[in-house]
């Protein structure tokens, strides 16, 4: 038997047949962790009409998935898929037990219902439990519990962990405001260094390729000052393209506004959502990346992009402060699509300017799968037997 701590993780989001892409960055934290601990990811998720428990394995890492019967999204219907999803949770769990045995410690993430099946271990095993919260929704000063009675519990949750772990410390700040209070620790999110690397020598150095990748959302990507600023740089210059990478809940708007805005296919491209694997090869094309976000918790495209040994232009906000330095892009101030502007005609000029040994060099101290998987493991072998 191996001496390892064993967690077992606990997740709202996470990667299925029915979406491969949600909640891919909880299965990434989980692949770094299992690389230094023995990790059983135990997901529920709703798929057609019965239960069914599917284990599978990737590298060390351990994973469950529970399929449950779909519920109608009346009132009784809300109720009965709680109590289908914490059956899941209860036949995931006794697997896990069964083939496993008891966990050391167990790690929720994302609030609020992922906290419970680890809560209910605490209570019942005296198994210590921490939380990672992911979400953005803390960001934008809306109060989005659903009822006091909603809050009430999430603050108990959150108050018998033993910490809350976040991707930056913007994203901490928001949830205290929130009544969420804690002891907080900043472990980010991280990237595969085997999956975003390098370009190959054939790749061009002198791409004309700005890319931007997102989910298309007016609110939070601000897609209508990136397509602002585009338009007063293309009647500066016509040898550039935007490349617009991702599907979302306004892409026909935004194409749409390309077209009144006569940006040519040339000059503006959309392209919809690609694998996780296929997307290191749209970076190598480009010069650069650009994320002009109202708000982030992080900005993982942005660390993608430096992995891959691109330099970035980034809104100047607290979250992507924290991720990028002057020595690696451009900030530039929200709502000024002239300075937009001027900042991708700078990087479409200068963008060889910057080493993309160093820039991967800078990414893989902080965002790397050792750097994480072992700032995680010491979060663990603190709390563990308190």
């Amino acid at each position: 038997m191996t001496n390892k701590i064993k967690v077992f993780m606990f997740s709202a989001w996470y990667p299925t047949i029915n979406d491969m892409l949600l909640g891919n960055f909880v299965q990434n934290h989980a692949l770094a962790i299992a690389e230094h601990a023995t990790v059983i990811l135990i997901h529920p998720f709703e798929y057609e009409h019965q239960y069914n428990l599917l284990y599978s394995r990737i590298q060390d890492l351990h994973e469950i998935r529970i399929a449950f019967p779909c519920s109608k999204h009346h009132f009784f219907g809300k109720i009965l898929r709680i109590f289908r999803m914490y059956k899941a949770y209860c036949m995931g769990i006794r697997y896990a037990m069964q083939h496993f045995g008891k966990p050391d410690i167990c790690h929720a993430n994302i609030l609020t219902r992922a906290c419970l099946p680890a809560y209910c271990l605490k209570v019942r095993y005296h198994i210590p439990y921490i939380i990672t919260e992911h979400w953005s929704r803390y960001l934008t000063g809306k109060k989005w519990f659903s009822s006091p009675m909603h809050l009430w519990v999430t603050k108990y949750l959150v108050s018998r962990a033993r910490c809350v772990t976040t991707v930056s410390r913007h994203l901490a700040q928001a949830m205290q405001e929130h009544g969420l209070h804690q002891k907080y620790v900043i472990i980010p999110n991280v990237v595969d260094e085997n999956i975003f690397t390098l370009p190959s020598q054939n790749v061009s150095a002198n791409s004309h390729i700005i890319l931007h990748i997102s989910g298309l959302d007016k609110d939070t990507k601000n897609w209508k000052e990136i397509l602002e600023a585009t338009a007063i740089l293309a009647s500066q210059r016509q040898d550039f393209t935007l490349l617009m990478l991702g599907d979302g809940p306004d892409k026909a708007q935004a194409v749409a506004m390309a077209e009144q805005m006569r940006l040519s296919p040339d000059i503006v491209q959309f392209h919809s959502n690609v694998p996780n694997n296929e997307i290191p090869a749209f970076i190598h094309q480009s010069c650069c990346m650009l994320l002009y976000s109202t708000t982030e918790t992080q900005g993982l495209v942005l660390i993608e992009s430096l992995f891959c040994g691109k330099p970035v232009i980034a809104s100047d906000i607290s979250a992507i402060q924290e991720t990028i330095g002057d020595n690696n892009g451009i900030f530039v101030p929200l709502h000024q699509p002239a300075l937009l502007a001027q900042a991708m005609n700078n990087m479409l000029e200068n963008a060889g300017d910057y080493a993309p040994e160093n820039l991967r060099n800078f990414a893989m101290k902080r965002y790397g799968k050792q750097a994480v998987g072992t700032a995680f493991l010491q979060l663990y072998q603190q709390y563990i037997n308190l």
